[in-house]
């Protein structure tokens, strides 16, 4: 998955990528093809029709577009980007931390 998602997603920009395989802070489990980001195949092979398809329907490209944008929204509150923090470090803490014996 590119590094560079976020800042896609937050732009002016369609973001066209195949389905996401890993899941971060930012919940791309959540994230649906043809609503959040234009599907493309895993080997790109119809990385052209795709193309050539929001080309010629600018109005579903700006819809998605639209839509990518409302989900980077709620990453930009920064009481929740604190919490999320929080919440994350407390888990991977658990998850690494040997058992403390008494």
């Amino acid at each position: 998955m590119a590094t560079n998602l976020k800042w896609i997603m937050h732009s002016n920009s369609l973001c066209l990528m195949a389905k996401p395989k890993f899941e971060t802070w930012f919940l791309e489990s959540h994230l649906v093809g043809g609503v959040h980001y234009a599907e493309i195949a895993e080997d790109f092979s119809n990385l052209q029709q795709v193309f050539d398809h929001y080309e010629s329907h600018p109005d579903e490209a700006l819809a998605i577009i639209r839509e990518a944008q409302a989900y980077t929204r709620q990453f930009l509150d920064k009481d929740s980007e604190r919490l999320l923090t929080q919440h994350v470090c407390q888990a991977y803490f658990s998850a690494v931390s040997p058992p403390v014996s008494h």
